[in-house]
């Protein structure tokens, strides 16, 4: 499925990106092909496979060039097929795309048309006059692909004789073209693949010019991306499932990669500025893992990568990486220790101390509360060898949730439950452990400005004033609330609901080195910003479903997202993702191990000075570290 939520984002500039300044940038985790994958009918094989792309569901389509069972779906882990029609009715298979109802469009370039199916192969629409080609508002040209937007307007690259793009609705009623043979801004030599971002501009593999052209959803010319250096020829392209980067098919050029086996044949992964961001596959040739004439890509929504073989092997491939994705940093789940008997409780809250090298944690006390259990330190300082070191807070907090450390080494913690006369708290520490300040009136739920009800997070600012998001889950106090470093209170902003300004389980904090305060809108699945005063600032998508953050000195931002599934955030991972506040641009996510279920991996995310990561984890109960290779 391809369903878009819209952001507001500054227009591309026109310009062609330095590649040599790029070639370095790929620190993504290598991918490998997997063996046997797709399986097969006995006795059948593909012919020029030219499309493929993923449902909703995750289950891959490919198109091909046989005339039986030409549009084929299978199942993205056993690689089983599970479908397949239009028998005898396609000339010349090329382009074929997914749209949000997973209905499946293909481009048939010999017949000059576009068709439109249901999932299970009834025929909806045909765009075009079979077997007619022509420049008209009624007649495509060998068209190549097709992409739809996420209000059913759908755009078609036509093609191999037209040189341009046509847009049309929903109902297939002609809006506009643009392009016209050429080399310049807008002209195009052979446009043979499309993609959409979430911003609604529209991304051309102007193929035969070896470069990606951009533009606005109405046809005006934004930029150009040309890497010749890396890339040969771009054939196809896909939107990368967090919207952040466009992987490219670099099929090359074949007639010169067949005379000199040049170092063609990748899929390169590009930020929405046309920076690389990776490459893949293991160039040219008919092994596993490498590409002979590649023809389209498609991502899943585990990011694992498909690719399609026109000339030779005539194959699909599937794509992932070994480790799960994070070969980029090892994974020690055993690196913080207890002292026995004591065994490891639910934790959500970690922070490096003011050293930058110990690691404050908010434990559970064994479980997933510390009512009980009067007798437990929740609040644990633990050293970079992974031993407690120090620890405090015993029968003081219920449900240790949000942690920070400020300038002065004092730890303070949001205490998100309440039981008799303790919790609905946040509290302020010594680095010792003695009691220096309590907001909110203990075990007293409210919404008033001396009591919390669940409150998530807390942050306190360079002049020394103290933020709090207010509450835990999507019915409580939806609130951020400011005191000065004092604990008076000073103002609040926010309200359930779903516009700027709105939360629905604010769940952690983080301020960037512009005074930016960030909140974790966790239930609408964004990152919201604001000034200090509470002014609405921008709203990010991005980052996933938020559940705890972290920015460093760099101002690289650290979400963790614990809850990212199809339901719940469609599109999304869980893992721990890793980007620039400057740009907004994801660079890197650290994936769940195990991304079904309710809530695992880390709910919250600190970073120690020597960049090792630390995802606190509440469903599989421990501290992770994550160490860069």
């Amino acid at each position: 499925m391809r369903t878009f939520a819209l952001l507001a984002l500054p227009l591309l500039s026109v310009v062609s990106v330095p590649a040599q300044e790029e070639a370095s940038a790929s620190q993504r985790a290598p991918y490998a092909a997997v063996a046997s994958w797709p399986k097969l009918p006995a006795g059948f094989q593909m012919h020029e496979a030219s499309g493929v792309d993923v449902d909703s569901e995750g289950d891959v389509w490919f198109f091909h060039r046989g005339e039986k069972m030409p549009i084929m779906e299978f199942d993205a882990e056993t690689g089983e097929l599970k479908s397949s029609f239009a028998d005898g009715m396609i000339v010349h298979a090329h382009g074929l795309e997914i749209d949000q109802d997973d209905n499946v469009w293909v481009t048939d370039q010999r017949a000059h048309t576009v068709m439109k199916f249901t999932p299970e192969g009834e025929l909806l629409m045909t765009i075009g006059v079979s077997g007619e080609a022509g420049l008209d508002n009624d007649h495509f040209d060998q068209p190549t692909d097709v992409v739809i937007a996420p209000n059913g307007d759908f755009y078609v690259s036509d093609g191999y004789g037209n040189s341009r793009v046509v847009k049309f609705n929903k109902d297939g009623k002609f809006l506009m073209t643009w392009g016209t043979p050429g080399d310049g801004p807008g002209e195009f030599s052979l446009p043979h693949g499309l993609t959409l971002d979430r911003q609604g501009r529209v991304y051309v593999a102007d193929r035969n010019n070896l470069r990606i052209q951009v533009f606005d959803a109405d046809g005006k010319f934004l930029s150009q991306w040309k890497h010749t250096d890396i890339w040969d020829r771009p054939w196809g392209m896909e939107l990368a499932p967090d919207g952040n980067s466009i992987f490219i098919m670099d099929g090359g050029d074949a007639r010169r990669q067949e005379q000199d086996n040049a170092a063609t044949g990748h899929v390169i992964q590009c930020d929405l500025n046309g920076n690389v961001l990776d490459i893949i596959a293991d160039g040219y040739g008919s092994e596993p893992g490498q590409l002979y004439w590649g023809h389209d890509v498609s991502i899943g929504p585990d990011w694992s990568i498909y690719t399609v073989e026109v000339r030779v092997t005539h194959r699909p491939q599937k794509f992932v990486r070994p480790d799960g994705g994070s070969a980029v940093y090892r994974t020690d789940g055993d690196w913080a220790k207890l002292p026995a008997p004591r065994v490891w409780g639910s934790t959500s809250a970690v922070y490096p101390a003011a050293d930058g090298i110990n690691i404050w944690v908010g434990e559970r006390c064994g479980e997933n509360t510390c009512v009980g259990h009067d007798e437990l330190d929740p609040i644990l300082l633990f050293n970079p060898a992974g031993e407690v070191i120090r620890s405090f807070g015993k029968g003081m907090i219920v449900w240790p949730h949000g942690i920070h450390v400020d300038p002065q080494g004092n730890v303070w913690m949001a205490d998100a439950q309440g039981e008799g006369n303790r919790g609905h708290q946040v509290h302020k520490f010594s680095p010792e452990g003695e009691l220096l300040m309590s907001l909110g009136q203990a075990g007293v739920a409210g919404a008033g400005e001396d009591t919390f009800n669940q409150p998530s997070d807390v942050l306190v600012a360079p002049d020394g004033s103290i933020f709090v998001v207010d509450g835990h889950g999507a019915r409580g106090n939806n609130r951020t609330v400011k005191f000065d470093k004092d604990g008076k209170f000073i103002k609040q902003w926010g309200q359930t609901g779903t516009a700027d300004g709105d939360f629905r389980d604010p769940h952690a904090l983080a301020m960037d080195s512009q005074g930016r305060l960030f909140v974790a809108d966790r239930a609408n699945s964004r990152l919201q910003i604001f000034d200090q005063d509470g002014n609405h600032l921008d709203t990010w998508h991005q980052f996933g479903r938020p559940s705890g953050l972290y920015i460093d000195e760099n101002d690289i931002l650290y979400s963790a997202d614990s809850e990212s599934n199809a339901r719940t955030n469609p599109g999304f991972k869980r893992g721990i993702r890793i980007g620039s506040v400057k740009d907004g641009v994801v660079i890197h996510l650290i994936e769940d191990p195990a991304p079904r279920g309710a809530t695992s991996a880390a709910e919250g995310v600190a970073v120690d000075a020597m960049g090792n990561i630390f995802g606190a984890e509440v469903g599989p109960r421990r501290l992770v570290k994550y160490t860069k290779n």
